[in-house]
């Protein structure tokens, strides 16, 4: 009877059933390996300490001359440094970066990140590092320098941000997400956006290179945010020693040095 069923199905006999099934779970083996959530810890240099940024988000990390650069940048080369590893980067879109820790493409995510609640549910966060404030990019001849001010306008905002985040849950204005920063600073200079939200220190970094625009401060005390953290897959030893070598930071003046050095603090 089964191999009747089977001849039905294209089968001859239940030996070529077994076999055309043993290929096809070979088949999903061999997928699974490919998939961008296989983990490749076994190949991973333990010398290493593999960050994921988004590298398009000044002062905090950003490309000049072909090298990735800023805060985010030296803080996580320091604190492999402490670790005794080397720090190296995989440029990840935002939308996508945590999801890139999750699946152990990389071993965390350091891109001035919020570790909101919503956010704690699936991953863990070191430390804050950072304490930011929200900041409108606008032109200077069409300002918005109040909350209230943003109205229904049209706002650019990152993919995937914080910022784009407060829009949606504090604002009427018809937000338009992006991939990167640089976009939507561009739809500002070009009058795609009445204003792009960003942090405080990146709307001055824009505003500073682009003298056709201006930042206001729009939220001074961002709720449900302790600030930018390093973000790690949910249980990751990682978390403690970070976290240890950041109080070192700390303590011993190193942190303030780069925060002076990228001019966080102006």
């Amino acid at each position: 009877m089964l191999n009747r069923f089977l001849k039905s199905r294209g089968f001859l006999n239940i030996k070529k059933f077994l076999n055309a099934k043993r290929f096809l779970n070979v088949c999903v083996l061999l997928l699974a390996c490919l998939l961008p959530g296989c983990k490749d810890d076994e190949k991973r240099d333990a010398n290493v300490l593999m960050f994921g940024t988004c590298a398009d988000y000044p002062p905090f990390e950003f490309i000049q001359d072909g090298k990735m650069i800023g805060f985010d940048i030296d803080l996580a080369k320091l604190i492999a440094e402490k670790l005794g590893k080397r720090a190296e980067f995989k440029d990840i879109a935002l939308s996508s970066i945590l999801v890139s820790v999750q699946n152990g493409l990389i071993e965390a995510a350091i891109s001035a990140l919020g570790a909101t609640a919503e956010r704690k549910k699936n991953y863990d966060f070191s430390s804050p590092y950072y304490k930011e404030s929200l900041a409108l990019l606008h032109r200077k001849d069409s300002p918005i320098q109040t909350a209230e001010q943003i109205g229904t306008k049209k706002i650019a905002s990152q993919l995937g941000s914080i910022p784009e985040k407060w829009l949606k849950d504090n604002a009427k204005a018809q937000v338009v997400s992006m991939d990167s920063m640089n976009q939507t600073a561009e739809a500002v200079k070009a009058g795609h956006a009445a204003g792009a939200l960003m942090d405080s220190v990146s709307a001055r970094e824009f505003a500073n290179k682009n003298k056709e625009l201006a930042h206001s401060i729009i939220v001074d005390d961002l709720e449900g945010s302790d600030g930018f953290s390093i973000a790690f897959a949910k249980g990751s030893p990682l978390v403690k020693e970070v976290n240890k070598v950041l109080a070192q930071l700390v303590e011993s003046g190193e942190l303030e040095k780069l925060e002076k050095k990228w001019k966080l603090n102006d």
